[in-house]
């Protein structure tokens, strides 16, 4: 019995401790996973907000303008997803913006081993921050798809003056040290060349860092004695490029003063007039020179500034209105195809070597008068013993022998011609 009794005790024992020792287990890995979650959902998951405001495509590189919203968080750096049509890949970036900061990053070729940076169509964005706990995490990824082009025909079809194709400006994040320890920085430069716009960037010196040196794309700060503001003066030197404000030009100066309080150069930056175009009747450009305003930009700029006669606007550094009359009329001898007409001849096409190509023609007599008039895709002049023929641009048209027509130089007058017509 006693035997018995000390068994059951023993036995007793043992089990207590097996369920103790699994209870602790199961506690193990209960607060691993614990501990895992909680740095998932930490707050600077949900704190930390960017956001795309501009991508834009320059040669080799993209230039994506990243704003960072309110929230706190420990930022440490962003992730760039870049696709292209065949492949992605993930650039990375260091960075400490701050709340409602807004920065410009500079990403080229040589950053990438697998995308095309020219044919990049998405660019996506991911912050990097660190957890509580001492580790990173990754945020959320904000999407931007529109990517426009820097300069080149992507950005617009036609200019006059350089400043209608964009306002020349420092590239934020480039600055670098140069030789001779002055301070550089990416500028963008847009020109109007044929009516194109195009863009270049260069390397141009915003700081001379003096005796002090350059470093890490900055000048080094070096106290400077003085006893007067005219110790300071030789240290001044430009900030900004040359800018429009209005109708005048202006640039940034620092420009250097005595503090008396401890005999120290110091200085504030001002914006300095350049160009006051008012004065010269002219218009302020992005390069900060005055230039000849401009009389027209399309062809309904020019009514009723030619008199009697039609006017249209002619492009070209200066441009303006001139007079437009009609280049030729006549009647259509014969068509092609029979069932519905793209090409026609006629005995009062110019037997010459004028041609009418890109002119546009009306009908003023016949199914086809009074429609609004077409582009003359084809003029073609033979010989002398053919009549010249002319394609005309569209669906084929309704027009027969005998049907009279006029060609002009520009739609717009073409087409106001024949609402003068009455047709």
């Amino acid at each position: 019995m006693e035997k018995r009794g000390l068994s059951t005790v023993v036995t007793t024992m043992i089990i207590i401790v097996l369920v103790l020792v699994a209870a602790g287990m199961v506690w193990v890995v209960i607060r691993n996973l614990l501990s895992s979650g909680s740095d998932k959902i930490t707050i600077e998951r949900f704190a930390i907000s960017l956001e795309i405001t501009s991508v834009e495509k320059g040669g080799t590189y993209l230039y994506v303008k990243v704003k960072r919203n309110v929230g706190g968080g420990n930022l440490l750096a962003i992730k760039f997803i870049l696709s292209d049509d065949k492949n992605s890949e993930v650039v990375e970036k260091p960075t400490d913006i701050k709340e409602l900061e807004t920065r410009t990053f500079r990403i080229g070729q040589e950053d990438c081993n697998f995308v095309n940076i020219s044919n990049v169509t998405k660019v996506s964005i991911a912050p990097v921050f660190e957890l509580r706990s001492g580790r990173t995490s990754l945020g959320d990824i904000v999407i931007a798809y529109n990517i426009k082009e820097v300069g080149g025909e992507d950005l617009f079809s036609k200019c006059v003056v350089d400043f209608d194709c964009g306002m020349d400006t420092l590239i934020n994040n480039t600055e670098e040290c140069g030789d001779g320890g002055d301070l550089y920085q990416e500028w963008m430069n847009y020109t109007c060349r044929d009516q194109e716009c195009y863009s270049e960037i260069n390397l141009i010196k915003i700081a001379d860092c003096n005796d002090t040196g350059c470093e890490d794309g900055a000048c080094l700060e070096e106290s400077i004695g003085c006893t007067l503001d005219e110790d300071c003066v030789v240290f001044d030197s430009e900030s900004s490029g040359i800018y429009c404000v209005g109708n005048e030009s202006y640039q940034d100066w620092n420009r250097y003063f005595c503090n008396i309080t401890n005999n120290e150069c110091e200085f504030e930056t001002v914006p300095e007039l350049v160009n006051n175009c008012t004065l010269e009747n002219k218009i302020c450009g992005s390069d900060g020179n005055c230039y000849e305003a401009v009389e027209c930009m399309s062809d309904s700029d020019c009514d009723n500034k030619c008199g009697d006669t039609y006017c249209m606007c002619l492009f070209s550094f200066n441009t303006t209105c001139v007079p437009e009359v009609r280049i030729n009329l006549g009647v259509v001898d014969s068509i092609w195809p029979p069932e519905g007409a793209n090409y026609f001849d006629s005995p009062n096409l110019n037997k010459t070597d004028k041609v009418f190509l890109n002119d546009y023609m009306g009908f003023v007599s016949g199914n086809e008068s009074g429609n609004e008039c077409r582009l003359i895709e084809e003029s073609v002049y033979l010989s002398e013993l053919d009549n010249a023929y002319v394609k005309i641009s569209g669906l084929p048209i309704e027009i027969t022998t005998g049907d009279g027509y006029e060609i002009w130089e520009t739609k717009y007058n073409c087409d106001k011609r024949l609402s003068d017509l009455g047709l």
